[in-house]
C-alpha cells in the first residue's frame, strides 16, 4: 500500500517529492473507512446503508494493515480505539523526518473508559 500511495503522490503531484506523515496517514485512514464501506455494503447493499450498519461493519475489522505498518486496527463493540501503537518521529532540517526509537503500544482503554457517557461527561 506504501507504494501505491507513492505512486498515485507521483501522478497527482509530479513535483512533490517529499511526502509528509500526515499525507500518509490521510490515505491510510481512508483505506479503512473504505474497507468498512465495502463490509457494509456487501452486508446490507449500499441502498440501505445507515450509521449502525458502518458501525456493525467497523467492529467486524481486526489487526487491518492495509499499509504494513505492523500494527494492525481492530474494532470490537466494546473497544473503538482504533490502533494501539505509535511511532514517533522528529523533524529534519529540511523538512524530512526521521524516526525516534521503536514502535510504543499502548493497552487498551480501562472498561469505563470504552462508553459513550464516559467520554461526554469529562
Amino acid at each position: 500500500m506504501v507504494k501505491l500511495c507513492h505512486d498515485l503522490n507521483a501522478e497527482w503531484h509530479p513535483t512533490e517529492t517529499w511526502r509528509p506523515v500526515h499525507y500518509i496517514r490521510g490515505f491510510h485512514d481512508m483505506l479503512v473507512i473504505a474497507e468498512a464501506l465495502e463490509r457494509a455494503g456487501k452486508k446490507v447493499g449500499y441502498e440501505n446503508l445507515t450509521g449502525d450498519a458502518m458501525k456493525d461493519a467497523m467492529e467486524t475489522i481486526k489487526d487491518f494493515e492495509p499499509m504494513d505498518y505492523g500494527i494492525g486496527f481492530t474494532w470490537t463493540p466494546t473497544d473503538h480505539q482504533g490502533i494501539h501503537g505509535i511511532r514517533w518521529s522528529k523533524w529534519l532540517a529540511g523538512g524530512s523526518t526521521e524516526p525516534v526509537g521503536g514502535w510504543d503500544v499502548f493497552d487498551p482503554l480501562p472498561d469505563e473508559q470504552r462508553t459513550l457517557s464516559w467520554w461526554t461527561t469529562q
